[in-house]
C-alpha cells in the first residue's frame, strides 16, 4: 500500500533535528526524517543530508538521482519510518518528493495554506482559545506577573495578542525575564504598537503575522538592545543567515569582530528581519 499522509496547518510549525534513528519497539519509527519544504533548494540540501546520513550512496550524484535514491530507500525500509515536510508552501513540491509506497511509512506535511489533496487527512492548528492562553500566560510568565490580579489584566492581553502562542510565549518571556507585572506590559504593549520598527518592513509582507507578533517581537529585540547592545549587533549579522544551520563558531567568531563592521551594517537599511 501507499503511504499514509497527514497535513497539519497552521501558523507554521517549529522543528528542531532532521534525521533520528529509534530503536525499533512495539509503537514508534525506526527512522524519522526531518526536511525543510519552503523551497526547493532547501528542501533538496536537506534531502542530501538524509541521504548521506543513511549511508546511501550519492555522492557525485544529480539532484534528481539523489531523490530517486532516497525515496526508493524509503519505500523499501522493513520498518516504520515518518518523512516530514515542514512549511510546505506548495502541494506541488509533496508531489515531487514524497514517495509512493512504503508500507509502513508516513507523511507528515506543516503548511500554512489550506489543507490540499484528498488522500491526506488534516488538523487544523488555532489560535488559543481565551481560557487557554490566559491559563498558559499565567504558567509561563510566572506568579510575579500577575496575570489574575485584577482579573482583567491577564484577559485584556490575550486579547490584544489574539491569542497567538508565538506571541503569548514572546509576552510571557518579556514578563518573566524583566520581572514586570502583566498590566506593566499592556502599557509597554500599547505605548510600542504604533511605533516604526525595524521589524515592520518585513513581517507586514507576511500576511499571516498578525501585529500583535510584530509588536511582542520589537518589545524583546529593544529590551535585548538596552541590555545587550553586543548581543543586538550579533543579531543583525544572524539576520544575513538562513535560519538553520547557524554554529556556536559562527557566535564565537561574530563576538570577536570588531565593533565598527556591526555598527556599519546594523546601519544599513536592508537588515530588517
Amino acid at each position: 500500500g501507499d503511504s499514509r499522509s497527514d497535513v497539519t496547518n497552521g501558523a507554521g510549525a517549529m522543528s528542531s533535528g532532521r534525521r533520528k534513528r529509534r530503536p525499533e519497539g512495539k509503537e514508534g519509527y525506526s527512522l524519522i526524517v526531518w526536511v525543510r519544504a519552503d523551497s526547493r533548494e532547501a528542501l533538496m540540501n536537506d534531502l542530501c543530508c538524509a541521504a548521506l546520513d543513511l549511508g546511501l550512496d550519492v555522492k557525485g550524484k544529480s539532484n534528481e538521482q539523489v531523490t530517486s535514491v532516497f525515496k526508493a530507500a524509503l519505500c523499501q525500509c522493513p520498518s516504520a519510518w515518518l518523512l516530514i515536510f515542514d512549511n510546505v508552501e506548495s502541494p506541488d513540491i509533496v508531489s515531487e518528493f514524497a514517495p509512493r509506497g512504503g508500507r509502513r511509512g508516513h507523511l507528515l506535511v506543516t503548511s500554512r495554506m489550506l489543507p490540499f489533496g484528498q488522500a491526506a487527512s488534516a488538523l487544523v492548528l488555532d489560535c488559543f482559545s481565551p481560557l487557554d492562553a490566559l491559563n498558559f500566560l499565567e504558567a509561563a510568565a510566572g506568579p510575579h506577573a500577575d496575570v489574575d490580579a485584577d482579573g482583567d489584566s491577564g484577559k485584556t492581553l490575550v486579547r490584544l495578542l489574539g491569542g497567538l502562542p508565538l506571541a503569548l510565549a514572546m509576552a510571557a518571556a518579556y514578563m518573566r525575564r524583566s520581572d514586570i507585572s502583566c498590566k506593566k506590559y499592556i502599557q509597554k504593549f500599547k505605548a510600542s504598537h504604533s511605533r516604526k520598527s525595524l521589524l515592520e518592513h518585513k513581517i507586514s509582507r507576511i500576511p499571516e503575522y498578525k501585529s500583535s507578533v510584530k509588536t511582542s517581537l520589537y518589545l524583546s529585540v529593544h529590551k535585548l538592545a538596552n541590555e545587550q547592545p553586543e548581543a543586538e549587533r550579533i543579531l543583525y549579522l544572524l539576520a544575513y543567515l538562513a535560519p538553520d544551520g547557524i554554529t556556536k563558531e559562527i557566535i564565537h567568531s561574530l563576538l570577536e569582530c570588531d565593533h565598527a563592521p556591526l555598527v556599519s551594517i546594523k546601519a544599513s537599511p536592508c537588515t530588517s528581519l
